[in-house]
């Protein structure tokens, strides 16, 4: 009934968490972390768009490795959520590791930015912009996005029926 995440889920995890590192590498040489904080909150909603993309290819993958080609929707929601429950668990050490060895100067950057163009007031800001806010908003949507995604993507990739019983 219950199963606990195979090699397969383990092995997207880890390049989830390589993929939000390089991401995170390519927004701090892109200026979006200092001198193009402004343009942060846009293009920083790019990687949900990857994460996306690499579920789908997790999922895909899970269904030709482990199941050889034929999953239920149920088969793909475990997977997926496996992928999902593994990336919450060790957000908080990927958002470290941003913050602290990637760009250790971005949440004063974008406290000072918040508070020069009057977005907020500096206390608020600080309370915005930290590494235990950004651990928990890190957390939170990454257990949405990847429900979200798995659900979908569950659905996509599942074998109907009719594929079952077709015999090439």
């Amino acid at each position: 009934m219950f199963r606990t995440p195979t090699r397969i889920e383990w092995e997207w995890a880890g390049i989830f968490f390589l993929l939000t590192l390089a991401w995170m590498s390519l927004e701090k040489s892109l200026g979006w972390h200092d001198v193009h904080i402004a343009d942060h909150a846009l293009y920083t909603n790019i990687y949900d768009l990857l994460f996306i993309i690499l579920m789908a290819l997790a999922i895909r993958s899970v269904k030709l490795k482990r199941y050889h080609g034929i999953m239920s929707w149920k088969q793909g929601i475990e997977s997926g959520m496996w992928i999902t429950l593994i990336l919450a668990a060790i957000s908080p050490l990927t958002q470290w590791i941003t913050h602290r060895l990637i760009s250790p100067s971005f949440f004063p950057n974008i406290i000072q930015f918040a508070t020069d163009n009057h977005l907020m007031t500096p206390e608020a800001a600080a309370a915005q912009f930290n590494l235990p806010n950004y651990i928990w908003q890190n957390v939170v949507g990454t257990l949405i996005l990847g429900t979200a995604a798995t659900v979908v993507l569950a659905h996509l990739f599942r074998t109907k029926e009719r594929d079952k019983t077709t015999s090439t």
